[in-house]
């Protein structure tokens, strides 16, 4: 008896063609579609495989794109911050320009006053003055 393999059952039985009952070219004909059924999975399982490598690489970069865009969310957020102090410094600083401003006039009309006292009294001296 031929003892080529056709089908090996869940029993672990071994059916050989005359078991079967089928002609060798039938036989053979069913080696070449197995054959081929077994290229196209192999094929296929290679292709699910180059899907799950590009697919975990797909994941690799959209963790780092994330890290990334919290990094950026960080440098924005530091930079709101910074706007914000410097609009503040700004604030103070032109109020204290006003207010510098206001004394300075103020000190002016000091100098003003000063001066001309100085001046009366230098002539009033003079007057009273019998060299």
């Amino acid at each position: 008896p031929e003892t080529t393999r056709i089908l090996q059952n869940d029993d672990s039985r071994i059916s050989t063609i005359e078991d079967l009952g089928i002609s060798k070219d039938v036989a053979l004909m069913l080696e070449k579609e197995s054959d081929v059924l077994s290229f196209i999975l192999d094929s296929r399982d290679k292709a699910v495989r180059e899907v799950e490598t590009q697919v975990e690489t797909l994941v690799r970069a959209q963790d780092r794109i994330a890290e990334e865009i919290v990094s950026q969310a960080n440098v924005v957020k530091n930079i709101q911050d910074a706007a914000t102090m410097a609009l503040q410094h700004a604030d103070r600083s032109k109020e204290n320009l006003y207010n510098i401003k206001m004394t300075g006039s103020d000190f002016r009309l000091f100098i003003l006053v000063l001066l001309v006292f100085l001046s009366l009294s230098l002539m009033i001296l003079h007057w009273f003055n019998p060299t």
